[in-house]
């Protein structure tokens, strides 16, 4: 699969968790290493920057484990 863009809507904390379980969903599809780019506003920046914050600080395969707990 190619790489593609992903965008993370605004609407405060309710779009954090959207947009948090939107990317959950591409980790367990196996896809989320495809994504290059990432564009948020408000409520799902949140979930983007935590997203880099992880990709800064770790390896991509433990990026889910930071992030999303099961």
């Amino acid at each position: 699969m190619s790489n593609f863009k992903i965008s993370f809507s605004g609407g405060g904390f309710r779009a954090t968790f959207f947009c948090l379980g939107a990317f959950r969903r591409l980790v367990q599809l196996g896809v989320s290493s495809n994504v290059s780019h990432i564009s948020s506003v408000s409520g799902g920046s949140i979930t983007a920057g935590l997203i880099m914050l992880a990709l800064s600080e770790r390896d991509f395969k433990d990026t889910k484990d930071f992030l999303i707990i099961e």
